[in-house]
């Protein structure tokens, strides 16, 4: 969402104007306890995948007379929290003819972009700032439990987990006293276990 205010008077301008994105995304593919999975003809494929885009971008200007100050203010935000997760439970049986994948990929890609400019035909100094941030907590997991038993009669057993990020933050400010601040955070989980007592084969 967005927000823009702009405030005038006698001491001078003020242009404010903020804009956040917030994403919350949990993907799950599970295969519950003392299942059995059998494709006789193909591959067997057990995989989460969580795939998330946003962009912020907001500009603001703020302009005063020979007598007042002025200022502009803008804040662009991403914020994510978004999980990928395949979970096969215990004394789950898979048995496939070709591959068995058993997989959780997420993946964030992210924008953000905030422009401020002060501009005063007096004496006084404008003054303008900018806050950009990306934020994101993200984790691909793939988790075999206790006794489970994975078998490729003609191909490969895959397991695996991947998460990959790309975020980009740019700050622009513009006026006689200017500042920029860009954030940037990042926890990311990456996990593909499976348990001691689990058994994978690949005949092929």
């Amino acid at each position: 969402g967005s927000m823009t205010v702009s405030l005038s008077g006698a001491g001078g301008t003020f242009g404010a104007q903020g804009a956040v994105n917030v994403v919350m995304d949990d993907v799950l593919t599970a295969v519950g306890k003392g299942g059995v999975f059998v494709a006789n003809g193909g591959g067997a494929d057990f995989t989460a995948e969580a795939e998330t885009q946003a962009m912020s971008i907001t500009a603001v200007a703020s302009l005063s007379g020979s007598n007042s100050t002025t200022v502009a203010a803008n804040i662009s935000s991403n914020t994510f929290q978004s999980s990928a997760k395949t979970v096969i439970a215990d004394n789950v049986s898979i048995t496939a003819a070709d591959d068995a994948n058993m997989t959780a990929k997420n993946a964030i890609d992210a924008f953000a972009f905030a422009g401020a400019l002060g501009v005063t035909f007096g004496k006084n100094n404008p003054v303008a700032a900018t806050l950009v941030s990306n934020v994101q907590s993200s984790s691909a997991e793939s988790l075999l439990g206790s006794g489970v038993t994975v078998t490729s009669n003609d191909g490969s057993v895959n397991l695996g987990a991947d998460t990959s990020e790309r975020l980009l933050s740019v700050p622009v400010a513009g006026g006689g006293l200017a500042g920029v601040l860009s954030v940037t955070v990042v926890d990311s989980t990456t996990r593909a276990v499976a348990d001691k007592t689990s058994t994978l084969t690949a005949q092929k």
